[in-house]
């Protein structure tokens, strides 16, 4: 099975690389460095694809990679855009500096828009191998057994404190400064819960054995190679 992720084209870097042609052989105006950024930009737009072949469990670790990734790139971008503190025009190169923040900022924001379309092709990989290999089936069945568990060891927890004692214990006649615990389940309602326990772990236990053989099955993605080394696909 194999999913491609299509190269994308932006208005953004479009109007960008427009921008600084202009600049460039009309006004005379755009810096070495700027121009620098301005190509750059326009080479990111045809980052070339690779296909990677890998396990349904590190196609998931991929993922979070990537968007621990993109989550960085998104508070670098915040803090060039922030404004720049100055006390007036005479400062060396804040106009400057200024002008390439805002540039790096926008950069940060189209690298940010490639890496989630490369989670969204991901994704895509994992649902349809999900489905295809009984993944989905398997983890509702799986979450299903952890909730049962849960609830009947809550219930078993909060039964029947040491103190508590069964209806024969408790005297016939009150007595003003004593109060008793009464058990509500009886012995056999207790061994029951205590049975739904025992069978619903090792149910969950060989459910998740297959959930983590299942995980093994192998997919084929076509994503960028640059976003293969972030996650380390590619060294």
């Amino acid at each position: 099975m194999s999913v491609s992720a299509c190269g994308y084209v932006h208005n953004t870097k479009t109007f960008l690389c427009c921008m600084g042609a202009t600049s460039v052989f009309l006004f005379g105006f755009c810096t070495p460095i700027l121009f620098f950024f301005l190509l750059f930009f326009l080479f990111r737009s045809t980052m070339p694809n690779k296909s990677y072949t890998f396990t349904l469990n590190r196609a998931h670790k991929i993922v979070e990679r990537l968007k621990t990734h993109a989550s960085e790139l998104v508070k670098e971008a915040e803090l060039l855009a922030s404004p720049l503190s100055v006390r007036s025009q005479e400062e060396a190169g804040s106009q400057k500096r200024a002008a390439d923040n805002a540039l790096n900022a926008l950069i940060n924001l189209e690298a940010y828009t490639t890496v989630l379309a490369t989670i969204h092709t991901l994704r895509q990989a994992i649902a349809t191998a999900n489905h295809t290999s009984g993944v989905d089936n398997l983890l509702a069945l799986q979450n299903k057994q952890t909730q049962i568990l849960s609830a009947y060891k809550r219930v078993l927890d909060s039964v029947a404190p040491a103190s508590s004692v069964a209806w024969d214990q408790i005297p016939a006649v009150a007595n003003e400064y004593t109060r008793y615990s009464l058990e509500t389940l009886n012995a056999d309602q207790l061994s029951a819960i205590r049975e739904v326990i025992a069978s619903t772990q090792m149910k969950l236990h060989a459910t998740s054995d297959s959930v983590s053989d299942a995980n093994r099955t192998s997919i084929t993605v076509e994503i960028p190679e640059e976003h293969a080394r972030i996650a380390g696909l590619a060294v």
